[in-house]
């Protein structure tokens, strides 16, 4: 069995008007059009998959979505609770640091202040790393 995990796309910040919880906040159009083009890259590396599985919070689902339909797996993607960080568990918003979930290649910048930094620089790490392979 191979797992595959994907972080979600560059998501609003709470602070950004109408987002109340982090669970709410959504991608941005940017993180949008990023992860459009990181599914692409999933296709051209061929890889099969049999399930998406995705936490209920917004950005993740919207990445969830947007990844289903490019590889045309909308009838075997789900949504489980379990997915959810525990904020309680790890004291931070995400329920995990941030960086620990950074691919390599983004581990070796300097620490980041915010969560859009985080996502931006982990978006970039991404597209430096489909650059390389393609």
């Amino acid at each position: 069995m191979n797992l595959y995990f994907m972080r979600h796309g560059i998501a609003a910040d709470r602070a950004d008007g109408g987002v109340k919880t982090d669970r709410e906040r959504p991608l941005t159009p940017r993180g949008i059009k990023k992860m459009q083009k990181a599914a692409k890259g999933l296709v051209a590396l061929s890889l099969s998959f049999d399930r998406i599985l995705s936490s209920p919070l917004e950005r993740a689902r919207q990445t969830a979505k947007i990844v289903a339909q490019t590889l045309k797996l909308e009838d075997r993607s789900e949504e489980i609770e379990q997915l959810c960080p525990d904020e309680r568990k790890s004291g931070s918003p995400l329920g995990v640091d941030a960086q620990a979930a950074a691919p390599a290649s983004a581990l070796n910048r300097p620490r980041l202040s915010n969560h859009r930094e985080r996502e931006e620089s982990c978006a970039e790490s991404v597209d430096e790393d489909l650059s390389r392979r393609s």
